[in-house]
């Protein structure tokens, strides 16, 4: 029975790991996003970091939902939900050429990283080794995101 239970952990901690890690990834490289979005759009970096706001404000107003309404519902289902949602407006915010329309899709974007990362933090938060999850997910994040800024740059030149 404790060797099942081990497993079901585990594959918890891979899961909340993983949905926390997709919900920081943006935030994280968004220095690079900025200076990407300034060059693209043509916009001072002053105008671009606008982009952070939203984003930023869409992750606090997620991670609010989490807290208050979305905590009692099934997580595995709000999660697939808020992650497809923040794939298909990240996948949508690379059609875009113009700078007013990205705004709202940053923020519909931060809205589900918000909820990932509620959703994330509250699961490692009631996992048996709350400390060892948490550092987990932070070397996890880390390191994916310093991959992310390694290849992102050529990428975004060729784009």
């Amino acid at each position: 029975m404790k060797d099942k239970e081990s497993r079901t952990e585990r594959a918890d901690l891979i899961r909340f790991v993983g949905i926390g890690t997709c919900a920081v990834m943006v935030p994280l490289v968004m220095p690079l996003l900025m200076s990407a979005a300034s060059t693209l759009f043509s916009v001072p970096p002053a105008r671009a970091a606008t982009i952070a706001v939203a984003e930023m404000a869409g992750s606090g107003i997620g991670a609010l939902l989490v807290s208050i309404v979305l905590i009692r519902r099934d997580w595995r289902a709000t999660a697939v939900a808020a992650f497809a949602g923040l794939l298909a407006v990240n996948l949508a915010t690379l059609a875009i050429d113009a700078f007013a329309p990205v705004l709202p899709l940053r923020l519909f974007s931060g809205i589900g990283a918000g909820i990932c990362l509620g959703l994330a933090s509250a699961g490692l938060a009631g996992l048996r080794n709350t400390e060892r999850s948490l550092a987990i997910f932070f070397v996890a994040a880390f390191l994916v995101s310093a991959a992310a800024l390694r290849t992102l740059p050529p990428l975004l030149g060729r784009y």
